[in-house]
């Protein structure tokens, strides 16, 4: 195993954002909401993709990226429902529960 420096760096500012959002709650939900707007984004892309390669009849170039390849359009489908519903879930997990 290799010692990458950029890990270590993205490892430690995580760290530190966990640890501040445990500190101040309000921190922790602009990060929930400004995460949640990502995934969203994401999941909104690749349904659209996936349905343009449908109406179209074409095939989907495949995207590998870590373990995850999504090489046909039921999965770009399939991971972009996912993304979505999970950037709901995130924004209504942040919401402040006090109001």
């Amino acid at each position: 195993m290799t010692f990458d420096v950029t890990s270590l760096v993205v490892g430690i500012l995580i760290g530190v954002l966990i640890a501040t959002s445990i500190g101040y709650p309000r921190i922790g939900r602009i990060f929930a909401r400004a995460v949640a707007v990502v995934f969203c984004s994401f999941g909104v892309g690749l349904l659209i993709w996936a349905i343009d390669a449908v109406i179209r009849g074409n095939e989907i170039n495949s995207i590998v990226w870590q373990q995850v390849a999504i090489s046909e359009t039921s999965e770009a489908l399939g991971w972009g429902v996912a993304l979505v519903v999970g950037g709901i879930a995130t924004l209504f997990l942040s919401r402040d529960s006090n109001r």
